[in-house]
């Protein structure tokens, strides 16, 4: 067994179940033989919670929320200042909160305690960034991936310089890159696609509104119609592509998404909790 030292962030992947499955079972079997490890673990733990007992969420929330409207709106003025046909194309769908100097964790807890989590009124949807790069047929594709298009398959782009590419399962991925979500129907007639990210978000990407239609288009790899540039949301960026053969209705697909989301390590690995006749795909970016 490997008896070097484990060090606290290491430690914390492995309270969030971040960590493979071989490093998560080497950790247990050090903690079970190390009664320091043990000891250091519940020092995190007390720490998170401790965070929440010092930020109370029925004053702390709304104090967020108003700092991410005050944020925002200084942000949109300097944008417009500075790019003005970007942002006209993007104002509208600009939904997505800034990085605050707080723990992600504890923000995260603290919306949850706070905002109905079985409400879509506060979904997130996908910023419209339309971006030339991102075309079926480039021939400046990077990447060596290949994908049977008579198959269901989610695909994640990455802008790169002057092209774009295929980016694999647990690709690394920063603030900022622009992301283009693709997919092949194979047999299934109808399909939502959506994504967690290390905050508890849930982003709507299709279809665009969760009272649209779930009915894919059924020839080829198909782009969605609008890129997606990550922002600041810590640890990952989650996937999900939801299919059926039948109509989905997109408002339960999002609240059980958003229940998932809660539970920042069930989200990490987990299935939506929905009928085993829907396929699901997933794909994550770490960051």
């Amino acid at each position: 067994m490997n008896n070097s030292p484990i060090n606290d962030l290491l430690l914390e992947r492995y309270i969030l179940n971040e960590l493979p499955k071989e490093k998560m079972m080497e950790i247990s079997e050090r903690i079970k033989q190390d009664p320091r490890l043990s000891e250091k673990i519940n020092r995190l733990n007390q720490s998170d919670t401790d965070i929440l007992n010092q930020y109370p969420a029925e004053k702390f929330v709304p104090q967020i929320l108003e700092r991410c409207r005050e944020a925002e709106e200084t942000a949109l003025v300097q944008r417009e200042r500075e790019k003005p046909s970007f942002i006209k194309n993007i104002q509208a769908a600009w939904k997505r909160p800034l990085i605050f100097a707080v723990p992600a964790m504890a923000v995260a807890l603290l919306i949850i305690l706070v905002l109905d989590p079985f409400s879509t009124d506060n979904i997130d949807i996908a910023t419209p960034i339309r971006d030339p790069r991102f075309v079926q047929d480039t021939t400046r594709l990077k990447g060596g991936i290949g994908f049977d298009l008579k198959k269901t398959n989610l695909i994640i782009y990455r802008q790169l310089g002057n092209g774009v590419e295929i980016l694999e399962n647990q690709a690394k991925a920063k603030q900022g890159d622009l992301i283009q979500v693709a997919y092949t129907p194979g047999p299934m007639k109808y399909g939502v696609i959506l994504s967690i990210d290390g905050r508890s978000n849930v982003t709507l990407h299709f279809p665009s509104s969760p009272t649209g239609s779930s009915l894919l288009e059924t020839k080829g790899k198909i782009l969605l119609e609008n890129s997606y540039q990550l922002d600041a949301a810590p640890v990952y960026e989650r996937f999900f592509f939801i299919t059926s053969t039948s109509p989905i209705d997109v408002k339960t697909v999002m609240k059980k998404a958003k229940t998932l989301a809660q539970d920042t390590r069930r989200s990490r690995s987990s299935n939506l909790a929905i009928n085993s006749s829907f396929k699901q795909i997933s794909f994550t970016l770490l960051k």
